[in-house]
């Protein structure tokens, strides 16, 4: 948040393409910015230049989500409230009625299994197993669903990961963290893949206005 000493100082933002810059507007007392620095971790788009003397208070991002959005649904619905169309893919899956969403969007189009399989890694690294046994069962469930070569629900991973799984699983080398790196794979094909598709349907937009937003595409 942003308060001005004097009532008549304005601050102008723009944003710089190559040599030139393009005022986007003005802010005036009582007015922020960087909201997007608090919930993106995209590049910064524009730069904000006072025209007199100004008190500013900021916040960074860790304390501003402590003191306000300690609640993961609370923050998801105040990102994708704030980003809209802009919101990436971790945003929707943090919100119930968007993960709800996207699903039936990728049921649709008979391409659920890489969502399947990112939820099971999720559940199968915050379990508590009562025996190696029962840890070593889950990992093989999963790996012959989704990484096993042919399977029915294979998602589409580098053999290296495949392999690595593959030495993990024959050599007892378990963990809960064993399959990041191909869930990290996956979340990176969904979001240039199925959640760029996503984007584009009536679905998307159909899901923000459940949220009472009225997209301007």
């Amino acid at each position: 948040p942003s308060a001005d000493l004097n009532q008549s100082t304005r601050s102008d933002f723009s944003v710089n393409t190559n040599e030139s810059s393009v005022n986007l507007g003005r802010y005036g007392p009582g007015n922020y910015f960087g909201e997007m620095a608090l919930i993106s971790d995209l590049p910064r788009s524009a730069s904000v230049i006072s025209r007199g003397k100004s008190i500013l208070l900021s916040i960074e991002k860790k304390s501003f989500r402590e003191l306000f959005l300690s609640d993961q649904k609370v923050l998801a619905e105040f990102q994708l409230r704030v980003l809209q169309d802009k919101a990436e893919l971790s945003h929707l899956l943090s919100h119930p009625k968007g993960l709800a969403a996207f699903r039936q969007f990728l049921e649709t189009s008979l391409a659920n299994e890489n969502l399947e399989f990112w939820e099971d890694c999720n559940a199968f690294r915050q379990s508590t197993f009562s025996s190696i046994t029962d840890l070593n069962n889950a990992a093989n469930a999963i790996y012959d669903k989704y990484c096993k070569e042919d399977s029915a629900e294979e998602v589409n991973i580098p053999s290296i990961l495949r392999t690595a799984l593959q030495d993990k699983i024959g050599n007892n080398k378990l963990s809960l963290d064993m399959f990041e790196d191909a869930q990290k794979e996956i979340y990176k094909v969904m979001s240039q893949d199925n959640y760029k598709r996503f984007k584009a349907s009536q679905d998307f937009t159909s899901f923000f206005e459940q949220l009472g937003i009225v997209l301007n595409k």
